[in-house]
């Protein structure tokens, strides 16, 4: 069994001189569940650790909150910077992601939205740019 992963900027399709682009990455892993929750939490772990004084800020949707927390404490995440949240929806999801991005206090924020369109990245885009902060959209395809 194998895993895939694809990163990608998650680009705004309008084109004006204005864009703010590059601030939003989209990270797809497809394969079987048990391989992918051994990937993420290195990927978390790595993002915790890049020397900033910010925090990594991780918004989880509900149906990953147990195992959110169980990537959290395998990847041995510095828990003095990183600050995790939990949506109770995918509207919740979307709105804690916006505010953590545009507070400025997050050198990084990972989000599980499962749709991405236009209107949403350039929200994301817009609330990083506020923030200088990253916003990184984890997509998984969990092969059986």
């Amino acid at each position: 069994m194998s895993i895939q992963v694809e990163a990608r900027p998650i680009m705004q399709r309008q084109h004006h001189k204005n864009s703010k682009r590059g601030r939003v990455s989209e990270f797809v892993f497809s394969g079987p569940e048990q391989l992918l929750a051994s990937i993420i939490p290195s990927i978390l772990a790595d993002l915790n650790h890049d020397g900033s004084k910010r925090w990594l800020t991780i918004v989880c949707p509900p149906e990953l909150k147990s195992l959110t927390v169980r990537w959290l404490q395998d990847s041995k995440l510095n828990r003095q910077t990183t600050l995790f949240l939990t949506a109770t929806s995918e509207v919740s999801l979307l709105q804690l992601t916006l505010q953590a991005l545009q507070m400025g206090k997050s050198h990084t924020v990972v989000c599980w939205l499962d749709y991405v369109d236009e209107h949403t990245v350039e929200l994301l885009e817009n609330a990083a740019q506020r923030g200088n902060s990253q916003a990184i959209n984890i997509l998984q395809k969990i092969l059986v």
